[in-house]
């Protein structure tokens, strides 16, 4: 199983474009959240979102994007497949 990051940006958007995207890249398996090697889980940046799966790097892409496209918005999509991360100032999940 691999982690993967996804950072979204949507051009041309307004506020609503990115509730749908939200709602799309959750129904596609993505989360705004990730958990740190203590278990204790954090909100990421707005319009970046963690997945988990054995799927490869094309594969996530093709989620996210499809995702992205629901919101009818041209748009720019990043995944990175990582191993271990480090933040500041990310806000703790209550």
């Amino acid at each position: 199983m691999y982690t993967y990051l996804v950072r979204v940006e949507l051009h041309d958007s307004i506020m609503q474009d990115y509730e749908i995207l939200h709602k799309r890249m959750s129904l596609a398996g993505f989360s705004r959240f990730i958990t740190a090697s203590d278990g204790k889980r954090y909100f990421l940046p707005n319009a970046e979102y963690c997945m988990h799966s054995s799927g490869n790097q094309q594969t996530i892409l093709n989620f996210a994007q499809d995702s992205a496209g629901a919101t009818g918005k041209r748009s720019t999509v990043l995944v990175s497949q990582v191993s271990s991360w480090i933040s500041n100032g990310l806000i703790p999940v209550k």
